[in-house]
């Protein structure tokens, strides 16, 4: 009995092997190379193959003016990488077109046919003349050895700010804040925060004030490293205003501390410092205008954009 094999457009192949690679989780990319005209053609190819089922990789190329295929083997490079090259004559005579057509064929372990990557479309490679070409590779070379740069948010984007504190020279010793603050560089942010707290004294102290201490600060804090970096020191030069209901006290201070981000939009801040005041600027009754201080520890969570990115030069 005669056997009749049907043998299928290359077309037809392509979308039932397709089914199979895709089956077995394999997909390709080609890299994005550029082709110097006259001179030899390297193509790179990124297999990924969680399964290992491909053993080889044969790559075509032909002008884009042409309608020849010539054919190389690629070399396994390990990790998924695959090259191949072709030697300078592919370009054959004429004036070169401004692209190269690829595709490629991907053969598994037990020799049949697995993926044709480019089949109903080929993939451009650019074609360049080797002065343009040399330009780009020098380009190329001087932005991949330049160190990476850490940039900080753009000028004053806004970042949110709240936590809590413990503080000496005052009788509302325990506060809570909430500010705001936006980097003008990376390495300077300006901050503005409202800072409010219970005044724990004696009811016949609360002559010289009243039971709640609200304060308005306004400083710059001065990173050590950019406002990108994944963690930070800083001083921070601040005034303060506050009010004692009844009393006004002013002053000037410094404080110091760390920040480090636990998450790509959330940062913890600690800091220690006070503020050297002028108090009573405006005496409740049986007060005097007195230099006094405040200061202690503030712990605080800082709410923003992602700061960690990183820009070449």
């Amino acid at each position: 009995m005669a056997h009749h094999l049907r043998v299928l457009p290359l077309a037809a192949l392509a979308v039932l092997i397709g089914g199979t690679a895709a089956a077995q989780g394999v997909s390709a990319r080609f890299g994005n190379d550029v082709a110097t005209i006259g001179r030899p053609v390297e193509v790179n190819l990124e297999v990924e193959d969680p399964a290992g089922v491909v053993d080889r990789v044969r790559v075509e190329l032909r002008r884009a003016d042409q309608a020849t295929w010539t054919a190389t083997a690629a070399v396994d490079l390990g990790e998924g990488q695959w090259q191949a090259r072709f030697p300078a004559d592919v370009w054959g005579a004429g004036e070169a077109p401004g692209h190269l057509e690829l595709r490629a064929l991907m053969y598994g372990r037990r020799g049949g046919l697995l993926m044709v990557l480019g089949e109903l479309e080929p993939f451009e490679m650019d074609a360049l003349p080797p002065a343009l070409a040399e330009a780009r590779e020098k380009a190329l070379t001087r932005a991949s050895a330049a160190p990476p740069e850490v940039v900080g948010a753009d000028s004053f984007s806004l970042a949110g700010y709240v936590g809590v504190e413990g503080r000496l020279g005052s009788s509302a010793r325990a506060r809570a804040f909430i500010g705001a603050g936006g980097g003008v560089t990376d390495h300077v942010e300006l901050l503005g925060r409202v800072v409010v707290g219970p005044a724990f004294a004696e009811p016949d102290d609360l002559a010289g004030g009243g039971p709640l201490a609200l304060a308005f600060e306004a400083g710059a804090r001065l990173y050590v490293h950019p406002l990108g970096s994944a963690w930070n020191l800083f001083a921070e030069p601040c005034g303060a205003v506050e009010l004692r209901l009844p009393g006004v006290d002013a002053g000037a201070g410094l404080r110091a501390g760390a920040m480090l981000w636990i998450s790509p939009e959330v940062a913890v801040d600690v800091s220690l410092g006070g503020l050297v005041m002028a108090m009573a600027l405006s005496p409740a009754e049986g007060e005097d205008t007195h230099l006094g201080f405040m200061g202690g520890l503030r712990l605080g969570i800082r709410f923003g954009p992602e700061r960690r990115r990183e820009q070449a030069r």
